[in-house]
């Protein structure tokens, strides 16, 4: 396609349709009913959607070509007929988390110019009644049955080329957003070019079977939010490859296997901690009852890849290290062994010829500043097997994408005179390390490690450590801040299985566990005992932000169990210990 600048995904998707008229292009289960609706979408329906869509964002929907249409959407078929008809007539769509509400919502909106919002109508009324989104002028479109069946109204005719004949590397196919730990999201603006690198590189190493006209090849479910990175390329993927594409309204434990077996799919993408919520679901005959070949995705912790790989019996875990805006990413094709737990792997030749350009760098722990030698200026550069702060070497600023109309955010991710006067790095904000036999493994999130006595606290690695207890479902470590005393003490939120809790957990075990691994500045000095795992705007990531704010007072954490490490146990923390540490009566 690219010999033939093609770079086109309207257009791919098009052929696809013609040549694949009859074979399904989309299954979806709608849990909203029960038993669950099934639907299935041919390669014909699918197109004949899209076009009825691009012919209503033109006319109903007032939209001209190179505008953003915000989706505040979850997972349907919808979602990708509304993106197969705007890439149709020249715009594309703001990927709008929708559990984002109020000033976020509109900083969203404004940031991508959105003259028109499609909502979903479970959030109808969280969307039409916000003032300052009707004050910008923004129409709201709620995708709901009326909606549907106006749509029907609409003839399906094919778009003109005029749209879309000018389609190169440069062309946008999608406005992302970070997931915005801090502050508002920022923008991505996505295009073409990138993703046919991607189809070219990672999706076709990962083994995936195009669907051919005689109806075989792979089946891929996605249940993780479309809007975001991972699961929306995952899905444009399978309608340029082809494959048919398996959509889950949304990540369900109780459902996962179940829409798995219905949609007879043989690969499933995962998202940070989707497979320590399906190790926690009580053993079951059919938990091998299944076609998956492949799972494909990122996040997939240490503590949770084994013990999952080796229960499911999930045959090859695709693992990929990368980011929404990053221009590096790494990508692990595990099957036995060797690379299980690792995000990306070198060989020896890629190992030299990356030797300069990802190089590992000191971090200050609570500035998160690069730290400089005092003689040089230069960056400190860290041996690959201790690790650092990944930075990757770029040619001219024009190497990074950038944040969408945000300059002052996308300076902050260049590095300058990093291992000589004048160069130029991008800064991932992860640190990461890696074997002399070329294993990356994934270290902690840059913000995420906290100082306590002169010490560096990986979090990542104290919640692998813990998460493998058992009875731990699910490990949360952040540092925070005590009256009285310098840097961070550790504190994990803990989710413990329920019937180890009401028999009594076991807090002298998981301590014993924790001194076998853990250096004494990294064992927990807090514990918090949570009833549910505090996640981020994905609902499918730990949130370390809002749990490390309300820290280890106890009349902030009303309803939950403290416990402090004291005479070499865990202890009920009380009120009356916390007004000891703030009249500096005491000390940790």
């Amino acid at each position: 396609m690219r010999k033939q600048h093609r770079l086109n995904i309207w257009c791919t998707f098009s052929e696809n349709a013609r040549e694949l008229a009859d074979k399904e292009c989309i299954w979806y289960s709608d849990p909203s009913t029960s038993p669950p609706t099934i639907y299935s979408y041919s390669w014909r329906d699918a197109h004949g959607w899209a076009c009825r869509y691009a012919a209503w964002f033109l006319e109903a929907g007032g939209v001209k070509p190179g505008e953003c249409v915000g989706f505040y959407l979850q997972n349907s078929p919808d979602f990708m007929f509304a993106w197969m008809g705007l890439l149709a007539v020249g715009c594309c769509p703001a990927m709008i988390n929708y559990n984002l509400v109020g000033g976020a919502l509109v900083h969203c909106a404004k940031i991508a110019d959105c003259g028109l919002v499609l909502v979903d109508p479970e959030f109808r009324e969280r969307v039409v009644g916000n003032e300052e989104l009707r004050g910008l002028g923004v129409r709201l479109q709620v995708v709901d049955g009326g909606f549907r069946r106006e749509l029907l109204r609409v003839e399906p005719s094919v778009p003109d080329e005029k749209y879309t004949e000018h389609a190169d590397e440069k062309t946008r196919y999608a406005l992302r957003y970070t997931s915005g730990t801090t502050g508002y999201p920022k923008a991505v603006m996505a295009t073409t070019g990138r993703m046919y690198s991607r189809c070219e590189g990672q999706f076709t190493h990962i083994g995936l079977r195009p669907l051919k006209p005689d109806g075989t090849g792979d089946r891929w479910y996605i249940c993780m939010p479309i809007c975001h990175a991972t699961a929306g390329s995952a899905t444009i993927m399978c309608m340029l490859m082809p494959i048919t594409l398996c959509i889950g309204k949304k990540f369900s434990a109780s459902r996962f296997w179940d829409e798995v077996r219905a949609s007879r799919s043989t690969a499933f993408t995962y998202v940070g901690e989707i497979a320590r919520y399906l190790l926690a679901l009580p053993p079951s005959p059919l938990d091998r009852a299944y076609s998956i070949r492949v799972a494909y995705g990122n996040g997939m912790r240490p503590d949770v890849w084994g013990r999952f790989q080796d229960r499911f019996g999930v045959p090859r875990i695709c693992e990929f290290y990368g980011s929404t805006e990053g221009g590096l990413s790494h990508l692990t094709l595990q099957e036995g062994e060797y690379l299980r737990n690792a995000v990306g792997h070198d060989g020896l030749i890629r190992r030299l010829l990356l030797r300069n350009a990802w190089v590992p760098a000191l971090v200050d722990a609570e500035t998160t500043e690069i730290v400089r030698d005092s003689q040089t200026g230069l960056a400190i550069r860290m041996p690959y097997d201790i690790g650092g702060e990944l930075l990757f070497k770029l040619e001219s600023e024009a190497g990074f994408v950038g944040y969408y109309k945000n300059p002052e955010a996308t300076e902050k991710k260049f590095a300058r005179d990093v291992l000589q006067k004048g160069d130029l790095y991008y800064r991932s904000g992860d640190s990461l390390k890696r074997t002399a036999d070329g294993h990356w493994s994934f270290l902690d999130r840059l913000g995420d490690t906290f100082r306590w006595k002169g010490e560096n606290v990986s979090t990542a690695e104290v919640s692998e450590c813990l998460g493998r207890y058992p009875g731990v479902v699910d490990a949360n470590v952040y540092g925070v801040q005590v009256p009285n005393h310098d840097g961070r003490a550790g504190c994990a939120a803990l989710v413990l299985d329920p019937e180890m809790a009401r028999n009594g957990f076991d807090f002298e075990g998981l301590l014993s566990h924790a001194r076998k691994d853990l250096p004494n500045f990294a064992i927990p000095l807090f514990l918090r005992i949570v009833a549910n795992a505090a996640l981020n705007s994905t609902g499918l990531k730990q949130d370390k932000v809002q749990p490390r704010a309300e820290g280890v007072d106890p009349a902030r954490v009303r309803g939950d169990q403290l416990y402090v490490l004291k005479d070499g146990r865990y202890v009920e923390f009380t009120t009356q210990d916390w007004s000891e540490l703030s009249a500096a009566r005491a000390r940790l």
